[in-house]
């Protein structure tokens, strides 16, 4: 009910039509009021102007009148002789005589029916109201026909017949004079209530328009103020001043236009200030951000250049270590050609060792499928490492290819010392091999070396890029295993030939046998010198690729810290826009 009241919640239309509908209410009232009073003043004075005075003075002047004509009948009954005329006369007498009384009464009547309102009105010189001046013209009148004989049409006394005549007469002028005395009391009443009436209207109409008045001002000073406050709000917030008010607080839970306007900047400057907030510390967040990424990238450049460094002089190393493989290469097809001639001359001379030559086909079958099953790992390995080179670094296919050169250094070494070892069983007829394979040995030792050092540069490229070496340890060692166990294989069956060409004769068998073993382990070892060649011919081509990628990654380096300054820029200046605002 307090809210229902309280004009803050009335809307703009309720409170310009509040006055004026307390005006037109009022007028209605004092409408109704001055036509209910001037109705009763009006039926006042048709009740008493009319029913009482007009029609009471009617009956008394028709009453004066025909007494007066019952006396002219009178003197002519007493005066003339003629019976016509008499008897035209005794008529009139008798009923104007008659018709006299009965108004008379018929005054009366209306007199008593206001009998406490005639009561109160006296004649001036009689001191009689109109009851007693009745009264006393019933007396003379019937004193007044008591002295007129009708039947002689004589009068007994006629100075008495005259007096009771006239007394009678002043009775009833008496009585009329004391109804126009009540006729101006009427007058002077109405006069009055009009009066009454006017004041009353005039006093309404005053008090009407003070309330009007006082309604209007405090509509106009509430409007005025919460204008002003609503003014106030719409000015702050169009000087960049969103601070918090607590004054505003009152007005979220009223319902007029200015309380809703109020309440709609109040949401906005909230809206506001919570989106500069977030602006100021998001681009508080992005400086340091931009602070970090720059420190960041000016590592990034430096750390890319000594990549750069690196990875060209890796390119280097790679490039002789090529060249190194592809004379290694050139040699051992030299020696392939040589072993094989031999083993051709041994062939002769292992007709004997038939079993043996079965075994030996078998043993090559099962070590050429071991190889191929590597390969295809080794090939499997290859791609996932060309992959990862392509997505991310190809430093690390050097690892692998450095680990494959020292692991076949390895081998190589390894099959010269067993080259060396089967040449010197084999006397002066493993001379000639003894040779190759002190060159192979020399030439394992030499790449080796070579590897050592591709390996000793390439150790500060290898932490950046781990999943690749991780696939090129798993390429690797799996190739080394296999070729082990396919060497551990070829030894078991190596022993197995000797083992059964004790009946041969020793030196065509350890020639045949060391000749089939040699030309087989020659034929691999071909074969890895020249994947080793091919690797690392695509190894040098991958990190001069690196090399030129590495530049083009300082230059986007470049751009990316142009970028970021050039967004710090920004962001100052949209700080520099966002602290005009007071939140």
């Amino acid at each position: 009910m307090r809210t229902l009241f309280n004009i803050n919640n009335w809307n703009l239309r309720l409170k310009m039509f509040v006055p004026m509908a307390i005006v037109m209410i009022a007028l209605i009232g004092i409408t109704v009021f001055a036509l209910s009073h001037t109705k009763s003043i009006a039926h006042t004075l048709t009740t008493k102007l009319y029913d009482q005075s007009y029609m009471t003075n009617y009956w008394l002047l028709n009453a004066d009148r025909d007494y007066y004509q019952s006396l002219v009948a009178q003197m002519t009954l007493t005066s003339s002789t003629d019976p016509a005329i008499l008897e035209a006369a005794k008529a009139d007498y008798t009923e104007n005589a008659q018709q006299t009384y009965e108004r008379v009464h018929k005054a009366e009547a209306i007199f008593k029916a206001h009998q406490a309102e005639f009561n109160q009105y006296q004649h001036a010189d009689s001191n009689k109201n109109v009851f007693e001046l009745i009264a006393d013209f019933d007396t003379n009148f019937a004193a007044w026909q008591k002295e007129f004989d009708i039947n002689t049409n004589t009068v007994a006394n006629l100075t008495e017949s005259t007096a009771r005549f006239d007394a009678a007469r002043e009775d009833i002028n008496q009585a009329e004079e004391i109804l126009d005395n009540y006729n101006q009391a009427i007058l002077l009443e109405s006069q009055t209530l009009q009066n009454q009436l006017a004041k009353t209207l005039i006093i309404a109409a005053i008090v009407v328009l003070l309330i009007s008045l006082i309604v209007c001002i405090i509509f106009a000073r509430n409007v005025n103020r919460r204008t002003k406050v609503t003014l106030e709000i719409i000015n702050k917030t169009a000087a960049l001043d969103l601070k918090y008010s607590k004054g505003y607080e009152k007005y979220l839970e009223e319902k007029d236009e200015f309380a809703l306007i109020i309440a709609a900047m109040g949401g906005a400057r909230k809206q506001f200030r919570e989106v500069f907030e977030q602006v100021i510390t998001q681009s508080s967040n992005l400086q340091n951000h931009i602070q970090t990424v720059n420190h960041n990238m000016s590592h990034l450049e430096d750390s890319v250049q000594d990549i750069s460094a690196t990875t060209e002089q890796l390119s280097a190393s790679t490039e002789e270590t090529a060249s190194s493989t592809e004379e290694m290469n050139m040699t051992a097809r030299d020696l392939e050609h040589a072993v094989h001639s031999v083993a051709v001359q041994a062939q002769e001379s292992a007709k004997s060792a038939d079993e043996l030559t079965r075994r030996a086909q078998g043993l090559s079958q099962d070590f050429r499928t071991s190889y191929n099953k590597s390969l295809g790992i080794y090939t499997g390995v290859k791609e996932r490492l060309e992959q990862a080179l392509l997505e991310s670094q190809s430093v690390s296919k050097i690892n692998g290819l450095v680990s494959t050169i020292i692991t076949i250094a390895a081998q190589t070494n390894l099959l010269s010392l067993n080259a060396s070892i089967e040449a010197a069983r084999a006397g002066e007829a493993g001379k000639g091999f003894a040779v190759v394979a002190s060159e192979i040995s020399k030439l394992a030792a030499n790449s080796k070396q070579a590897a050592d050092q591709i390996d000793q540069i390439t150790r500060n490229v290898i932490t950046s890029v781990s999943n690749l070496s991780s696939n090129s340890n798993d390429l690797l060692q799996l190739f080394g295993n296999e070729i082990k166990q396919d060497y551990h294989m070829m030894l078991t069956s190596t022993d197995q030939y000797a083992e059964s060409a004790k009946g041969i004769d020793d030196i065509a068998t350890d020639l045949s046998s060391t000749s089939k073993q040699l030309l087989s382990s020659i034929e691999n070892q071909v074969k890895s010198i020249h994947e080793i060649a091919l690797a690392s011919n695509e190894s040098a081509a991958g990190t001069s690729t690196i090399a030129g990628k590495t530049e083009t990654i300082v230059e986007q380096t470049n751009e990316v810290i142009e970028s970021m300054s050039m967004s710090k820029q920004g962001i100052d200046e949209l700080l520099a826009s966002v602290s005009k605002f007071k939140i």
